[in-house]
């Protein structure tokens, strides 16, 4: 069977279509990796709060370390969160001019299926009233009409 030009279009953005959807969710969830990163890093202060407390003899110099290993890797992860963030609003903004040209592709193929709809019920119409003017025009000379 051939497939006609709408069929194989709109196959095409399908595919367009799921791999950005895998696309999507392969961000999503470095994005949700990202972001437990910094409630496990809430964690572990908390921990560390507690420690100091129970402690009271933590030194200075080993606070000061530990909040600027801390700031350092929030940094680099909230970068990467950034850049993850500007990846997915570019692939939604994919996703949704692949899922309008899809749209567009349907509207196209319904109306060029109307339009074909339309030219057969004329020529069907034109060869009826055809074969009535035949019919008439016979019977007016004495013939007879077959089919």
């Amino acid at each position: 069977m051939k497939k006609n030009v709408y069929e194989l279009a709109l196959i095409k953005v399908q595919q367009e279509q799921t791999t950005l959807e895998k696309m999507l969710q392969e961000k999503n969830v470095k994005k949700r990796e990202l972001e437990s990163f910094f409630e496990r890093e809430k964690e572990l202060q908390k921990r560390i709060k507690t420690l100091m407390e129970e402690e009271k003899q933590i030194s200075p110099s080993i606070l000061i370390l530990n909040t600027e290993i801390s700031s350092i890797d929030k940094e680099k992860i909230n970068k990467q969160l950034e850049v993850v963030n500007k990846e997915i609003l570019l692939l939604k903004r994919e996703y949704l001019r692949i899922k309008n040209r899809k749209e567009k592709i349907n509207e196209q193929k319904e109306k060029k299926e109307k339009e074909l709809e339309e030219m057969k019920t004329t020529k069907e119409l034109k060869l009826i009233q055809s074969d009535y003017v035949s019919k008439r025009f016979l019977e007016k000379e004495g013939g007879t009409f077959e089919g």
